[in-house]
């Protein structure tokens, strides 16, 4: 063989093995986190019953034993239930909220990542079921998470439950701090003008 013939191979070979790499990489995404990417698609067509197609595949095809797949099961029963809401079956979408919580608050004898949306989530259920001294609670600590992406509905949500309560001392002083940060939420500055009332 000659030495052209050897380079040659060499970089089919090359091409070959990269190839293979990249598919060999491509299918180790698991089926429940294709089915999440495919139903995040659906979503922002707003094709819910497609969704909630791939969030039940994500929901049978979760391995269990695994945090990072725990937490696709968990954050596909939140957001099928968000599907059926949109597609106006509440039932449905109640029956999914009480799954979520039920799979979130789970010992599996591992830690999987609990996040401020997790938080706010699984606060919105307990608020639902009109729990709302573990709705404060979820929301307080949603907020003391390192990164917080929805700050502004933990917020809101928490002074709301404190009004609930009826610790007013505290939603006035969450209150003062959130007009101060979201001047542009005019419900929540009548609601300011209101609670300097009581």
């Amino acid at each position: 063989m000659n030495r052209k013939n050897t380079g040659s191979i060499r970089v089919l070979l090359a091409v070959l093995l990269a190839a293979a790499a990249s598919f060999f990489l491509a299918g180790c995404q698991s089926a429940a986190s294709k089915a999440e990417t495919k139903a995040e698609e659906y979503i922002k067509n707003t094709e819910y019953e497609k969704a909630v197609g791939e969030l039940t595949n994500v929901i049978t095809k979760a391995d269990t034993s695994k945090a990072d797949e725990v937490l696709l099961l968990i954050n596909a029963y939140y957001i099928r239930g968000d599907c059926y809401k949109a597609l106006g079956d509440d039932g449905k979408a109640a029956s999914d909220y009480d799954l979520a919580l039920e799979e979130d608050l789970k010992d599996r004898g591992f830690d999987v990542e609990v996040t401020a949306t997790r938080y706010l989530r699984r606060g919105l259920v307990y608020v639902s079921r009109e729990d709302y001294q573990s709705a404060e609670s979820c929301f307080s600590a949603g907020l003391a998470c390192s990164d917080v992406s929805c700050r502004q509905e933990l917020l809101r949500n928490e002074i709301v439950c404190c009004e609930k309560l009826g610790t007013w001392d505290t939603a006035k002083q969450l209150i003062a701090g959130y007009v101060t940060d979201y001047p542009d939420d005019s419900d929540m500055q009548k609601e300011y003008d209101f609670l300097k009332t009581r």
